[in-house]
């Protein structure tokens, strides 16, 4: 994980105090379902696939874990800034919303 310090000022007790603040970066992160781009989201770095996991499952991607072959990073990409997820298909869960799914653009929050 990357971290930036900031030096800036703050006012306390009606004087102005110089401050160090650690500042955690924010990376990109891509999904691909059946290996085709499904999204893109900024995240922190370090539980990348529980946090995909749990996309899939709020965008009604899987119902349960028996949905999921595997979930694992892209091993061509450096710095794990992709997570490949390989859907069961034969699981009685399953549906095919990710392939109806429109693009859009995620959002960080």
């Amino acid at each position: 994980m990357q971290i930036l310090k900031h030096m800036t000022s703050r006012f306390m007790d009606n004087g102005l105090f110089a401050a160090e603040y650690n500042l955690v970066v924010e990376e990109l992160l891509e999904i691909h379902i059946d290996d085709s781009p499904y999204a893109i989201t900024m995240r922190l770095p370090g539980d990348d696939i529980n946090l995909v996991a749990g996309f899939c499952f709020t965008e009604g991607i899987i119902a349960s874990s028996d949905d999921l072959v595997s979930i694992k990073h892209c091993e061509a990409i450096a710095n794990k800034g992709r997570v490949l997820v390989q859907l069961n298909y034969r699981s009685p869960n399953r549906t095919n919303l990710h392939e109806e799914r429109a693009e859009y653009v995620s959002k960080s929050s």
